[in-house]
């Protein structure tokens, strides 16, 4: 199973690493005019913005990276989303699957924690995961060539709005379901020095 989807993540990165590097799939900004905190999502055809209500920014240092943060907000709609954006240099790379390492960081702060349901469309991710037997929250992967940008949803609003917004008639099963209420903090840059997630590339790998 576990490669099927690895297949999926490879192939949809491939094609659509052309397309993805003209746009921003994912956007963080504050307005200059009135200090409203805002992300975005392109979704090719429609776009759509959310206001953070208590936003709380750390900007996460790599030498490896160019822009990379973390940002926790208890929305108002959206409940609790924690927020990592990770974007690689070109001489750096990940010495594993991207999503692979936040999803065991995340899942290691519970006794019990299963996959129930994948969504993957156009460089969109969305994992809805069934946490200690009774609560569901989701993990979204927005994915392109040496980005990625990765959101815990804790209400599922979110995740449901991402699937809408790519596949209309999709059926999101989980948003009436008990759902995980969490502060998280971690951070895949913070900690890269100890677990070397990714690193520059060495120089003698490079054939003359």
């Amino acid at each position: 199973m576990f490669y099927k989807y690895l297949g999926s993540f490879i192939l949809a990165l491939f094609f659509t690493a052309c397309s993805t590097s003209n746009y921003v799939l994912y956007n963080y900004k504050t307005s200059s005019d009135d200090g409203t905190n805002v992300i975005s999502f392109d979704f090719g055809k429609s776009e759509k913005k959310i206001e953070l209500t208590k936003p709380k920014y750390e900007n996460r240092f790599s030498d490896c990276s160019i822009d990379t943060y973390t940002l926790f907000d208890d929305n108002y709609e959206y409940g609790k989303l924690f927020i990592e954006n990770i974007e690689l240099e070109n001489t750096c790379s990940w010495n594993g699957l991207p999503s692979g390492y936040f999803i065991y960081e995340f899942k290691n702060k519970f006794k019990s924690f299963k996959l129930v349901n994948r969504f993957l469309k156009s460089n969109y991710e969305v994992s809805t995961y069934l946490v200690d037997g009774e609560k569901y929250v989701d993990i979204i992967d927005i994915f392109s060539v040496n980005k990625n940008t990765f959101i815990i949803d804790s209400k599922g609003k979110l995740a449901s709005l991402i699937i809408s917004s790519l596949e209309a008639d999709y059926e999101y099963k989980y948003l009436e379901e008990k759902r995980l209420d969490f502060d998280y903090d971690y951070s895949l840059v913070q900690n890269n020095f100890f677990k070397a997630y990714f690193g520059r590339e060495s120089l003698s790998d490079e054939r003359p």
